[in-house]
């Protein structure tokens, strides 16, 4: 019998912490059954390999089968659902996570299992599994001395449903309840329901969710179940498990089509989901979630710049995007050229607006020809800028490879590749322009300085000027895409603009949003995928509404492939 001793919520430790070297692949021959996991066929080989960039079959372009961590903040979110109150475990698991601020966290390959994480999550499930036995917890009334043992049963089917998101097997209930009764023979009632609760924690079908699918023998790919298609829209748009609707839609198996899920996906953006999953998309997109880190610039130059400021730079930029997604028209266009800006109290001093005393956000509208969209933002613009400037580099660097889709090569071994510093003397164009005199430097700053040099208006903390050491800024710039289209423009707002109408940056920005909702990366196949989505998505013209839909709603978005056997 499974889980047959007091020590069972360790036994799944081995397990957590052997899938520590897992890029969170599947292959066709397993797992087909891990602890809290419905059975999917095949054998027991366990989690495979490397994925290939291009999956098994050469006429399909789809990821395999794999499991998706949840992350820190949708393990919160998955824990309120159950109703338990305790305190948020995101913190102490983000410590654990080693994540890069350039790069999406909802990669499938970044399951980050290290055992400091597991020893995390098994503290976090004796916390949860204590809170609720407790009175006015979920389980209260099966852990009382009085309780018949029919009552756990009858809660780990309930309880189990939400924390899998699916209804457990009969054997997964058999295996918990069996447990529990043996645990009853040692132990009280609350003392037994608490152990079982400590494995169904740490169960994988709980810190996990599955892209399992349903297998048919000898297919190559595999349909997602109904319930894993829930719980992929769910965990994409909102960070959290699916909700009362989208739940009784996957039990009732109305999910199977574009048709009958997208619905669902505008019902959830119209809900405002902004606030979880796709806020953690734009805030990783743009980099702007990470703003919160900068403690501190050169206090000679910005003695009131502090982390308070920074912090509010971070949340004045969420409620920027929820404002264009859900107050206007939800248009990549107007993320990029919106002329308002949200500000509190503490920041609206940095814009140059007076007169606001509220300490959350509120839209406001700075002075003319100052602003024009996310890249005036003072939180993208802090974000990449030196300790006593901004970084034109680093700037235009973003906008070429995140915003363009192109890349830059790093610069030859040979190369200092160090900008030079500020010397009183030369503006930071006039350094910049110096040091490029080298050929070594100049292939690589050409396709960045001059992008980079637009925003030249904005300091490290974001604030406009218009002189560098007494001399006027020039922010006049020019710039070529991927397409051969040139554009010419006078500074960052009017870049801004035009990259606005760019079918190139239209194009990039669908494929972050479909790499981000796939968990993919280029070298993962995400440019392969990405490639049978392309004209999908541009029916979108720039909604980001509808770029997220069509997404969402197609087929091939719940289809995994089988590694060849």
């Amino acid at each position: 019998m499974p889980y047959a001793s007091r020590s069972t919520p360790w036994r799944a430790l081995p397990l957590l912490i052997g899938l520590s070297a897992c890029d969170g692949f599947v292959g066709a021959n397993g797992p087909s059954t891990i602890p809290g996991q419905a059975s999917t066929g095949g054998s027991t080989s366990g989690v495979a390999g490397a994925p290939s960039s291009t999956p098994n079959s050469s006429e399909t372009c789809l990821p395999q089968r794999r499991l998706r961590k949840l992350s820190p903040d949708q393990f919160d979110a998955t824990v309120r659902a159950l109703q338990i109150s305790a305190p948020n475990a995101a913190p102490r698991l983000r410590e654990t996570l080693s994540l890069s601020d350039s790069t999406f966290s909802s990669y499938a390959s970044r399951l980050d299992m290290s055992q400091p994480h597991v020893s995390e999550l098994a503290d976090a499930a004796k916390t949860l599994a204590a809170a609720a036995i407790v009175a006015g917890g979920p389980a209260a009334a099966c852990a009382l001395p009085s309780a018949p043992v029919e009552c756990a049963r009858d809660f780990l089917a309930s309880f189990g449903k939400i924390a899998f998101r699916r209804p457990l097997t009969a054997a997964e209930l058999s295996s918990y309840a069996d447990y529990f009764t043996e645990q009853r023979k040692l132990d009280d009632a609350a003392t037994s329901l608490t152990s079982v609760l400590r494995v169904l924690f740490m169960s994988p079908s709980f810190l996990f969710r599955t892209e399992l699918g349903e297998q048919e023998d000898g297919a190559q790919t595999v349909r997602m179940t109904q319930y894993e298609i829930a719980s992929s829209i769910a965990y994409y748009l909102t960070d959290a498990p699916p909700d009362a609707l989208l739940a009784a839609a996957a039990e009732r198996a109305e999910l199977a089509t574009p048709e009958s899920r997208a619905p669902h996906v505008r019902r959830l953006l119209g809900e405002g989901a902004l606030g979880s999953g796709l806020a953690r998309f734009f805030g990783e997109y743009f980099r702007t979630a990470a703003v919160g880190s900068v403690s501190a610039r050169d206090l000679a130059i910005y003695p009131d710049f502090n982390s308070d400021v920074a912090r509010d730079y971070g949340v004045e930029t969420q409620a920027f995007f929820s404002e264009v997604m859900f107050q206007d028209d939800a248009r990549l266009s107007t993320l990029l050229t919106a002329p308002y800006v949200m500000v509190t109290a503490r920041t609206a001093p940095y814009y140059g607006i007076s007169g606001v005393s509220s300490q959350s956000p509120v839209r406001q509208t700075p002075p003319v020809a100052q602003r024009a969209g996310v890249f005036t933002q003072a939180s993208w613009l802090t974000r990449f800028a030196h300790d006593k400037e901004g970084s034109p580099v680093s700037r235009g660097r973003f906008i070429r490879e995140r915003l363009m889709c192109d890349s830059v090569p790093p610069p030859p071994p040979s190369v200092n590749a160090a900008t030079p510093p500020p010397d009183g003397e030369r503006t930071q164009r006039e350094r910049l322009k110096a040091h490029n005199a080298d050929p070594g430097c100049a292939g690589c700053h050409v396709l960045m300085d001059s992008i980079g040099l637009a925003f030249e208006n904005y300091d490290a903390v974001g604030r406009y000027r218009a002189t560098e050491l007494g001399k006027p800024i020039d922010a006049t710039g020019s710039l070529q895409d991927s397409a051969g289209v040139v554009y010419d423009f006078s500074d960052g707002r009017d870049l801004a603009r035009q990259l606005a109408t760019s079918p190139v940056v239209k194009a990039c920005f669908s494929k972050q949003v479909f790499l981000f909702a796939q968990g993919l990366t280029n070298d993962e196949g995400g440019n392969c995928a990405y490639a049978s989505h392309a004209d999908r998505i541009a029916l979108a013209d720039g909604s980001i509404t509808d770029m997220i839909v069509q997404t969402v709603s197609a087929d091939e978005f719940f289809i995994r492939s089988r590694e060849a056997e």
